[in-house]
């Protein structure tokens, strides 16, 4: 079984869950298990992404975890550098989860990556990725494939 756990930035972005779930299962036969790490209602809500990282991991523990942070108008690069750090220290594999375009285009596409998060990395099954440069128009066809990349 592999358990994950999706931090987000908000409630509204576990629309995630399914998509990573269709992921997971389409890279692995080991059953998936992923949920929410929903921490609006904690007493004493952590602040800043690393503490954040903290309590998802202790109240919702995993072998995986995705962390969520919209690309806003920051590069990709940054976000992905600002998840890694906020992570420094954690054991588990983490997959920084970061959309193109708010929640039009969804996609994971570093695709050794994925297939080392889930224990495969010389898996040969196609996984039907489309191309970085077709990332915004599938998402504006209303399609909801999934987004992220990994931590190096």
């Amino acid at each position: 079984m592999i358990r994950g756990t999706l931090l987000t930035e908000g409630s509204s972005d576990q629309v995630l869950l399914p998509i990573l779930r269709w992921l997971l299962g389409s890279l692995t036969e080991t059953p998936v298990e992923l949920v929410w790490a929903d921490l609006r209602g904690l007493v004493e809500r952590p602040r800043g992404l690393a503490e954040k990282v903290k309590r998802a991991v202790e109240l919702f523990p995993c072998d995986l975890l995705f962390v969520h942070r919209d690309r806003d108008r920051a590069t990709e690069g940054h976000r992905e550098q600002e998840i890694c750090v906020a992570c420094s220290g954690n054991e588990r594999p983490v997959v920084p989860v970061i959309p193109v375009q708010m929640q039009e285009a969804w996609l994971l596409i570093e695709e050794s990556a994925l297939r080392r998060a889930v224990g495969k990395p010389t898996g040969g099954a196609n996984l039907n990725l489309p191309k970085l440069h077709e990332i915004e128009g599938i998402g504006s066809e209303g399609e909801t494939p999934p987004g992220a990349s990994r931590c190096k």
